[in-house]
């Protein structure tokens, strides 16, 4: 077993929203795969959500509050402007999507890794 049973839920939880982040990824290259083009704007949210989860990873190893303060604002921010562009005539909605997913799967990994 592991060396603190206390801990076991909260790892296994974390392993489950970890291969659903994996998944969407998966998802946002299958799609990507099928399209002749991908305009640059579009892959902007990608690069600040990639940059997110690299910020989270380096929390979970060492934490600092005011990072995770800093993390938050900018994942809502972020979730609240692929919200706002889902619903413009333009762009590809299953990207943003795919983004409002795996912002909302960030979410739950910094529940998980920060408040539970």
């Amino acid at each position: 077993g592991y060396h603190t049973p206390q801990k076991v839920p909260m790892l296994t939880n974390l392993i489950r929203e970890l291969e659903k982040v994996a998944d969407i990824y998966r998802d946002i290259c299958l799609h990507g795969s099928t399209l002749k083009r991908v305009d640059d704007d579009a892959l902007k949210p990608y690069a600040k959500a990639n940059e997110l989860l690299n910020n989270l990873y380096s929390m979970f190893y060492k934490f600092d509050e005011s990072k995770v303060h800093s993390y938050s604002k900018e994942r809502r921010a972020l979730t609240d402007d692929m919200r706002k562009a889902i619903t413009q005539k333009s762009g590809d909605h299953l990207f943003i999507h795919y983004l409002i997913s795996l912002l909302s799967v960030f979410a739950h990994l910094e529940y998980l890794i920060f408040y539970s």
